[in-house]
């Protein structure tokens, strides 16, 4: 078997006091309880982590396999899959340390995550990821009301007493007030949507985003496909009479989901904006006007946690 050099990247932006004091001691431990080569790396800059995992994936590591643990949210996890993607040796992992922690979501028992020995003997398994322009997404990419939410969020999670996936709930609530709507013409493998104004355009490889919506809860994580949901310009009690079934996973299983949305399952999505606009990929937010947002099949090594799967299994 390779062996593997465990890297453990620390956005100490997301990671601090207490918490971050945990995660240090818990990796020294558990490390040099199972022997392996390891390091830390921590920083208050995301981008640097992910320069100093490009930095890494290209040193003489003796033919070790590199398996990048981002310890942060899915913005980290984001910037450490960027930097090592292409990379047959690099393996990416994650500590679920953010805000929102939507990505590991998709599996089961993904408190496991948390757990160091169990991330240790890991296996890594091959995943999808969304590709746009020079960029990966590992998780979805969202434009409109989920994208506004997460710019919304990053006001929210500063105020007093507001933490984890309460910053998410109250940036919904501001949110909501404006009801954005997103004017753009959309083509699913070539092919043109006669619709152009939506209240909110995902297109997922995960099935969560916002903090525990499971919006896209069909989507799988290694099938070679994008889910793609459209949602209509709906009013506020409607969206309120939704919302529901929406975080909980039910809504596409609904008999009303044809009312709000299109659900398309698709490799290629292309998208021409009227006016310059904004996408959120896996909490970073991007600025276009026209992209392309393609399906890498199994294009990512992904180390899962000892007793974790996929939820929906491919």
């Amino acid at each position: 078997m390779d062996e593997i050099k465990h890297i453990f990247l620390i956005n100490a932006h997301s990671v601090k006091g207490k918490r971050k004091e945990w995660l240090k001691k818990n990796i020294i431990s558990v490390c040099e309880q199972h022997a392996v080569d390891y390091e830390m790396y921590d920083t208050n800059e995301t981008d640097d982590i992910g320069r100093y995992a490009a930095a890494e994936k290209n040193q003489n590591h003796q033919q070790k396999i590199l398996r990048f643990y981002a310890c942060g949210g899915d913005g980290t996890l984001h910037q450490v899959a960027n930097a090592v993607f292409g990379d047959s040796s690099a393996q990416v992992a994650t500590i679920p340390l953010g805000t929102g922690n939507d990505f590991v979501k998709s599996f089961t028992n993904y408190e496991y995550f948390m757990d160091i020995g169990r991330q240790i003997r890991g296996k890594a398994t091959e995943i999808d990821v969304i590709t746009h322009g020079e960029k990966i997404a590992v998780n979805m990419v969202n434009i409109g009301f989920d994208c506004m939410v997460v710019a919304k969020t990053q006001q929210t999670k500063k105020w007093p007493f507001i933490k984890g996936p309460a910053a998410y709930l109250a940036a919904v609530a501001l949110v909501l007030k404006e009801m954005p709507l997103s004017k753009q013409q959309v083509f699913l493998d070539g092919e043109r949507v006669p619709q152009e104004t939506f209240l909110l355009t995902a297109i997922a490889n995960g099935s969560y985003c916002g903090g525990g919506f499971n919006a896209a809860s069909k989507a799988i994580l290694n099938d070679g496909y994008l889910d793609v949901l459209l949602v209509d310009p709906i009013n506020r009690r409607k969206f309120l009479s939704l919302v529901g079934m929406y975080k909980k996973g039910t809504l596409l299983d609904s008999e009303r989901v044809e009312e709000v949305l299109r659900f398309q399952r698709c490799r290629k999505v292309e998208i021409i904006s009227e006016e310059p606009s904004l996408f959120c990929s896996d909490g970073e937010i991007f600025s276009f006007q026209k992209d392309v947002f393609q399906i890498a099949h199994k294009a990512v090594s992904f180390a899962v946690p000892e007793g974790c799967r996929f939820k929906n299994q491919q």
